[in-house]
């Protein structure tokens, strides 16, 4: 899965933000390198204090800084993704959790997320 993240991240910063760590979105609301919300910050602190009650919790700011965005992006992936049984392509698994990190841990079942999807497709073929 690491891998999966590690090829997917480039391509998630490219559509998010263009790559400009201060980028600002959803009218206000979409932050960063990865355009993220506070609630995902909010969700990936509490998988952080699932695993290890006492690590510290990122504040809203830090999804500015492009280490702690991609940290925050990792963690979310990687405690949603499925595990990918059968016989599924790169571009497949990637787009799937492309789409989670568009619409959520459901996300790769929303007619909403094609057109993420579409950008995913297009990106990785470039």
């Amino acid at each position: 899965m690491d891998k999966l993240i590690e090829i997917l991240i480039p391509i998630l910063i490219i559509i998010e933000s263009g790559g400009d760590p201060n980028a600002i979105g959803d009218g206000g609301d979409a932050v960063g390198i990865l355009q993220i919300h506070e609630i995902m910050v909010d969700d990936y602190n509490r998988i952080k204090n699932l695993k290890d009650p006492v690590s510290f919790d990122f504040p809203y700011e830090f999804r500015k800084d492009i280490e702690s965005s991609i940290e925050i992006c990792k963690v979310y992936l990687t405690h949603y993704a499925p595990k990918f049984n059968g016989d599924y392509t790169q571009l497949e698994k990637l787009c799937h959790l492309g789409r989670m990190w568009n619409g959520g841990p459901k996300g790769a079942t929303k007619a909403s997320t094609m057109p993420y999807r579409a950008k995913i497709i297009k990106l990785y073929n470039e």
